[in-house]
Formats: structure tokens, sequence, C-alpha cells
């Protein structure tokens, strides 16, 4: 096998379930990606899916538009929330917890969502109801057994309208990403301070005790409890599901840099770069694809801390001593960075929707004359900021 098929083996790790439709566990052989094309084409395909698996931007997408969703449900307007469900082809998103929920072929950036949802046409969603007589007139009813003797007129409905004007959701989601864009850039912080505690917590508790379980304190949540007590302002919704899904995202993005950085160094780092890809595709599916249990990310971080050192041989007939440890010490260098690379990201959220607000604005500008309802889309720019 040449340099170009493991690579290109490589970058289609991870990416199993971003092109679904629809947030669900997908199981997937990934050694099936060792007969990748030689294709310089596929290869930079390859390279773009997996930057779009772990792209900080796509995911802040994606809890924005959970978030959102969230907040429709709790104002009692599951309607909206079920049509943007049906927008993204999705199925049951609100409860999917894990990373690469959203259709990457169909959106392929992270702006791709709104751009989209503009050019979508209004909508008038007819809900009907049964309802019975009491008190002083119809009310409607959510439902019940049709031999109930103490409802009446069963025959009898209500029709309400639900107006879906997809130009007033995009400002609206747009204030939960901006939201929940400035939380990430001080939680990102708070995660690289726990981040850069494993190494001399799991040493500390070695010598304190040989087995000790779990074999590093998980600080991160604890830290994100005690920085939320001491903010003033209310915290956006599902923040601390997405902490922990930073925490497992951000350990994706670091894997993935490793291994690169672990290819392209050549026999030097060759064992290291096959014991922890054969690793990492063993756990994927479990750790990484689809939905996910909480503290998935540190518990991969255990599992390579307290793996025994053992003798590899890759092609080529080299044999060497792979030391776990020193894996996860570059896994943890590595993450730092990426951390740190995406606090510079989220701190510019506001700015990377400078564009989208201008077409929006530029769209309902050209829209006033004829449509009599578009100023409501502006009446919703903000809402729920």
């Amino acid at each position: 096998m040449n340099y170009r098929s493991l690579v290109g083996f490589f970058l289609m790790l991870g990416i199993s379930n971003a092109f679904i439709s629809h947030p669900v566990k997908m199981k997937i052989n990934h050694r099936a990606f060792f007969s990748s094309s030689d294709n310089n084409a596929d290869y930079e395909s390859t390279l773009a899916n997996n930057i779009r698996r772990t792209d900080i931007q796509q995911f802040l997408t994606q809890r924005s538009i959970q978030s959102f969703m969230f907040l429709l449900v709790q104002v009692r307007d599951p309607h909206t929330s079920d049509w943007v469900e049906n927008f993204l082809d999705s199925n049951n998103l609100l409860a999917f917890h894990g990373t690469g929920a959203l259709n990457m072929t169909r959106f392929e950036y992270w702006d791709s969502y709104f751009l989209d949802m503009m050019e979508q046409p209004r909508e008038r969603l007819n809900i009907r109801t049964t309802c019975r007589q009491g008190g002083g007139g119809l009310r409607a009813r959510l439902g019940g057994s049709k031999n109930n003797p103490f409802l009446q007129d069963q025959g009898k409905y209500i029709d309400n309208h639900v107006d879906i004007d997809p130009d007033a959701l995009v400002p609206r989601i747009l204030s939960c990403r901006e939201q929940i864009g400035r939380e990430w850039a001080k939680d990102v912080m708070l995660i690289k301070m726990a981040n850069d505690e494993i190494i001399s917590n799991y040493e500390y508790k070695q010598k304190v005790d040989k087995s000790p379980s779990p074999a590093f304190d998980r600080t991160a949540m604890q830290i994100l409890n005690n920085h939320m007590s001491m903010e003033t302002f209310a915290p956006s919704p599902l923040r601390k599901s997405s902490y922990d899904l930073l925490i497992l995202l951000s350990l994706h993005e670091s894997i993935h840099r490793l291994l690169r950085e672990y290819k392209y160094e050549g026999e030097k780092t060759a064992v290291s770069f096959a014991w922890l890809r054969d690793f990492f595709i063993e756990k994927v599916d479990e750790s990484f694809d689809g939905k996910v249990n909480y503290g998935s990310g540190e518990n991969f971080i255990e599992e390579v801390l307290v793996s025994a050192p053992s003798v590899k041989t890759i092609e080529g007939g080299i044999v060497e001593l792979v030391d776990p440890k020193a894996i996860a010490c570059d896994i943890i260098r590595t993450r730092s960075e990426v951390l740190s690379d995406w606090q510079e990201i989220l701190q510019q959220v506001p700015e990377f929707h400078i564009d989208l607000r201008k077409k929006l604005l530029s769209k309902q500008i050209n829209q006033v004359g004829k449509d009599e309802d578009t100023t409501d889309s502006f009446e919703c720019i903000g809402a729920f900021e």
C-alpha cells in the first residue's frame, strides 16, 4: 500500500455520519477505506470532507439550530421547530447528542443552511385540533379517548394557522449562534485548562494508587459549573451538553491532526501512526460517530492512557515498542493547540454573520411593496438573543 492510499484512508476516518440525512448511528467498516483511490482529486476531496466533519463552524451551526428548536418548543411553537427539522431532512434532531448531525453533502459550508433557508418560500401550516363544548364555548383539546362520555361534539374541529417565514427564522438562529459563539470562546479555554491538567493528575494518582479509577479526575464539567455560577447573564439552552460535545469534537480534531503529523514525519513515527489509527478505528463508532454518551471524549483519553505498552510490527518490517502514554501526551498537546485555534474563530462569529445579514436585509427590502406582511420579518430580528 502506498503513501497516498494510507493518507486517503485516514482522511476518510470519522466522516461516516457526516453525510446521513438524519442523526442516527451508522455501522460502517472503516477498514474498507483502505481501498481509496490514488487519484489526487480524491485525496483533495477526502481532505475537505474530513475538515468539514470536525469544523467548529459547522458544529456551531448545528448546536445553534438545536438550541433554537429547543426555544421554539419552550414557547409552545413545536410546528415551527418541526418545519426546521423537515427543512434539514433530519429526524429527532432535538434529542440528538452528538457531532456531525447535519447533512454536510447538501450543506457544504457552515452558512449553507442559512442561504438555503432564505430561498425557501413562505408557508402557512394548517393545524387541526378536535374540540368540545365547555365553559364559555369551544375549547381545543390535544386528544383523548373517543369513548369518553365527558367529551362532546366529537365531530367538531378548530383549524389554526401557523405562518412560516424563513427570512424571519434566519436572523433568530443567527442571534442564537452569536450568543453560543460568545460562550464557547470562553468554554474552550475552560476545556483547555482541564486538558492541560490531565497528565499531571494521572501521574499523581498513579503514585497514590497503581490502578486508580478513574485514571484521572474529570474536572472539565466542574470547572464549567464554577464558571457559570459567577456569570451575570443567563446561559444559552443546552450549554452543558454543548460543552460535553466540545470536549469530544476537540478530541476528534486533535486525533485527525496528530495522525496527519505522525504520517508526515515518516518512519520516525510510523508505528505510533499505525497504533493510533487502529485504536481510533476500533473506537470511532462507539465514541465519535452518531449519538454518544456523556463523557465519551474523556473516556477515550483514559482508554489510551491505561493501554499497556506493546510491540507492533508494520509494513516494511518495522518493529517497535508502542508507548500509549506518550501518544496520549501528544493528543493532549495537540488538543490544546486546537482549542486555542478555535477560540480565535469563535471570537469572530459576529463578523462572519455580517455578509449574511446584508443579504437578508437586501432581500427583505426588495420584498417591500410585494407583500404587505414583509415588515413582520424585521420585527423578528434579534429574537431569542
